[in-house]
């Protein structure tokens, strides 16, 4: 399996699958890499994500019975799986590295499993006296995710996390939107302290807290 990082746009793909008793091939050229931000995971606050959101698209033409397909480059190496159960987009590759991360963690675990903080929030824009008090990759940031709400005996109460805290990175990854945290939260991070940055009453301040299994 090739990583996506080695497709590159314009290069030449062949979509194959079997819709019946023969194969069938579609040829196209890789039209772009992109990525998407996770949705319909319950409330935006409670971060929970697994794999990266990459994906490949190609004018690939995918026929009926190929979904669940290779697509495969000039030299034969695959890129991807296909899928056409995205609405109003055709020629969707899940790359070959998110699959793979998707088969080790069902390998391993039996399921795919999604990191809990049990807090609710929502984005804040941050005061520039505020955002002066920030450095590194979190210098300049202009919103920050505020804690609405923290549910009993979760990870974020356990960690010392206050309603009104706003929270403005994850292990030096800045949080300026609700996604953020939502894709810092895969499945790797349960069982695993991470370093939330936060401003605490207009000052910096930082917590530890080890995200659970989402029940």
């Amino acid at each position: 399996l090739t990583p996506e990082d080695e497709a590159r746009i314009g290069q030449l793909v062949l979509a194959v699958g079997r819709a019946g008793a023969t194969p069938e091939a579609s040829l196209g050229v890789l039209s772009g890499v992109g990525g998407w931000r996770r949705r319909g995971r319950g409330h935006r606050g409670h971060g929970d994500n697994h794999g990266n959101s990459t994906y490949l698209r190609s004018d690939v033409t995918m026929f009926p019975g190929f979904s669940g397909g290779p697509l495969i480059d000039a030299e034969g190496r695959v890129l991807g799986i296909n899928t056409s159960g995205f609405r109003h987009a055709s020629g969707i590759t899940i790359p070959s590295a998110t699959v793979s991360e998707v088969v080790e963690t069902l390998a391993q675990h039996g399921r795919i499993r999604r990191a809990y903080l049990g807090i609710g929030s929502q984005v804040t824009r941050l005061p520039e006296a505020q955002t002066a008090k920030l450095d590194g990759e979190l210098a300049g940031l202009e919103s920050g995710l505020l804690v609405v709400s923290i549910e009993d005996d979760s990870p974020g109460a356990a960690g010392g996390l206050l309603v009104g805290d706003i929270l403005v990175g994850i292990e030096g990854s800045p949080l300026g939107r609700t996604e953020d945290l939502q894709e810092q939260l895969g499945s790797e991070r349960v069982g695993v302290a991470v370093d939330l940055t936060l401003l605490r009453g207009g000052e910096p301040a930082m917590v530890s807290v080890t995200p659970t299994e989402r029940p």
